[in-house]
């Protein structure tokens, strides 16, 4: 049976796939299985779609990141973990997606950014300054610093396709680009740490 859930999952599938401008309300209503009118019961217009498919999006990554963090509290686990979670979401991201949405759906793509800058950002630098009262990574790099590293290769990943493609080899590369930063910043005891995590970890890129 459709929902309005099922809709905003099978439109960001598409989103995804294809870029925005690429996929039509009445692509939509074919890749569903409902006439457009049908759609429309759901739905006023692109626009609000587009809305609502952000804000499901940002909604899930949240919930997700957070249950993680939850269910470990190991410094190693919850970051890494999250890491994994975040490339995987976005690994088959068409480029278009994101150039469509800042294009033509700017305050949109304004509220993908606040989730990243706020919500994100918050949760990977306590992560990041628990590992520092731990003694498992340096004093003398603000969090801020590794966070907005990480954050610009993974807009690279999303956003240049001869950089990265979707073949879990590449997934494992740029996953170990993002570890090589972190490894940068432990101490003696985190890195000790982490290289023994990273067995475990890498098993989630295959899942």
């Amino acid at each position: 049976m459709i929902d309005k859930k099922y809709i905003l999952k099978e439109s960001l599938a598409l989103y995804f796939k294809y870029g925005i401008k690429s996929v039509s309300l009445d692509d939509l209503a074919f890749k569903l299985g409902i006439s457009k009118s049908t759609l429309y019961t759901y739905i006023n217009n692109k626009d609000e779609l587009i809305k609502e498919v952000i804000e499901s999006l940002v909604f899930s990554l949240n919930n997700e990141i957070k249950k993680r963090l939850c269910n470990n509290r190991e410094v190693f686990d919850c970051l890494l973990s999250a890491y994994v979670h975040i490339l995987k979401k976005f690994n088959s991201v068409n480029p278009s997606f994101i150039y469509d949405l800042k294009k033509y759906y700017s305050s949109h793509y304004d509220y993908l950014l606040k989730f990243r800058d706020e919500e994100l950002s918050s949760v990977i630098n306590d992560i990041i300054n628990q590992g520092i009262e731990e003694k498992l990574f340096r004093n003398d790099l603000p969090a801020e610093c590794l966070f907005r590293v990480q954050m610009n290769k993974v807009s690279i990943m999303v956003n240049d396709p001869r950089f990265f493609d979707e073949t879990p080899k590449s997934l494992k590369m740029f996953f170990n680009l993002l570890i090589n930063d972190i490894r940068g910043i432990t101490t003696l005891k985190g890195h000790e740490l982490l290289d023994n995590k990273l067995n475990k970890i890498n098993k989630l890129l295959n899942e």
